[in-house]
């Protein structure tokens, strides 16, 4: 019955199937995979910096805020996540790497713009949708 509720199917969280590029992918590529993209702190913030054209000033006053949530993702993605397939594991890499690159970005403008900081936002705009799909 339709009651509004999402019902998932066990059977198929337990067995999930892959388009066949992905197959391939966690079947072969797991090592190299592992060796370009591994989850750890020191290459994801190296990468990071390069990312953003060389940028290396993380935000230093929510230093501890940023970088326990990061220790905190990376010793679950890497303790806790241990069945996570190659490819997941390099999209987490890259969602990862792409976020500390924002971050680098935009130290890197308020540094060069200050003033920034004492702009009042009055009525936030907000926009909500499913990732890349054109929504802004």
């Amino acid at each position: 019955p339709d009651n509004g509720k999402i019902l998932l199917d066990e059977e198929l969280l337990a067995n999930p199937t892959y388009p066949l590029l992905v197959e391939f992918i966690n079947k072969f590529c797991g090592p190299l995979i592992a060796w370009y993209a591994p989850l750890e702190k020191d290459h994801l913030l190296r990468v990071s910096s390069r990312k953003a054209g060389g940028l290396k000033k993380f935000w230093t006053e929510s230093r501890e805020y940023w970088e326990g949530g990061l220790d905190a993702i990376l010793y679950s993605l890497n303790n806790e996540a241990r069945e996570l397939s190659p490819t997941g594991r390099f999209f987490a890499y890259e969602v990862l790497t792409s976020a500390l690159a924002n971050q680098l970005r935009l130290q890197d403008l308020i540094d060069r713009n200050p003033e920034i900081l004492s702009e009042k936002i009055e009525a936030p705009m907000v926009i909500a949708g499913i990732p890349r799909t054109g929504e802004t």
